[in-house]
């Protein structure tokens, strides 16, 4: 039942990034948090959310977006 609420929140994800820009996906934990990582053509998309989501908890995440550029004009 724990993954359940991490399974639900990166479904939601994949509802809001579109599936033809997702190349890979990665998840690791470690301390405490779940890592999402989604690759895209622009950059990582990293999702930080708490290892131990239950249904219907209410959670708080973070969402790191780094861009693939070398400088501001890429």
């Amino acid at each position: 039942m724990r993954k359940s609420g991490f399974i639900s929140a990166t479904f939601v994800l994949f509802l809001i990034v579109p599936n033809e820009i997702i190349r890979a996906q990665t998840i690791t934990q470690e301390k405490g948090l779940t890592i999402a990582v989604f690759n895209t053509p622009g950059g990582n998309i990293k999702v930080y959310l708490p290892d131990d989501i239950r249904l219907r908890d209410v959670i708080s995440g973070r969402v790191v977006a780094e861009p693939e550029g070398r400088n501001e004009k890429q």
